[in-house]
């Protein structure tokens, strides 16, 4: 299972664990801090969020592209 891939065909519905995820990501200051650019953990995933809830045309969702191997 790919997350984020942009060939996902299965989504799931994230509003209840976003907040979560953004706090979790938001963690890891020295990792964040080594990105080029630096990153805002909070812009990342709800852009991503949005973006695969409109493709599965529900709120905000985690995409995945499963590969059967």
């Amino acid at each position: 299972m790919f997350s984020s891939s942009p060939e996902a065909e299965h989504f799931t519905e994230d509003t209840a664990h976003l907040d979560r995820g953004v706090e979790f990501l938001a963690a890891h200051e020295v990792y964040l801090g080594n990105l080029v650019g630096g990153s805002d953990p909070e812009r990342f995933l709800r852009r991503q969020a949005v973006d695969a809830g409109r493709r599965a045309g529900v709120p905000p969702a985690a995409a995945c592209e499963v590969d059967p191997l």
